[in-house]
């Protein structure tokens, strides 16, 4: 699932409601406004953050994207590991699907890339 504007607006850990949306439709970077006042401690006060940059948005996306992308590939990687037991003879099939998946995030940087796909598992 690749993450949105809104998920990066999140990650930054605001517990009060320091952004909103000049069109809900469109959560857009370009739609983002930053909220005069905040409340904190039961009070309203001057919103004291400022906006991320476009940039700083854009970074945080492919971060998520690609810390994703290296959680599903470790959880496949540990349904293998017994492979690597002294009593297991591992097979090259087994060798080179290991191997694939620590390799992917060399050629992909989010399951949402076009092409996409985690290597066959031996069976």
């Amino acid at each position: 699932m690749a993450h949105t504007v809104e998920d990066a607006l999140i990650w930054w850990g605001r517990p009060e409601q320091w952004f909103g949306w000049s069109d809900l439709e469109n959560k857009t970077y370009a739609n983002i406004v930053l909220e005069s006042k905040v409340l904190k401690d039961g009070a309203w006060i001057n919103n004291p953050y400022k906006m991320p940059t476009e940039k700083e948005v854009n970074d945080k996306i492919a971060e998520m994207d690609l810390n994703e992308l290296r959680q599903v590939r470790n959880a496949k990687l540990s349904e293998t590991d017994y492979m690597g037991n002294s009593d297991v003879t591992m097979s090259d099939a087994w060798k080179t699907y290991r191997q694939e998946l620590r390799d992917i995030t060399k050629t992909f940087k989010s399951m949402d890339d076009k092409d996409f796909i985690f290597p066959t598992k031996p069976s």
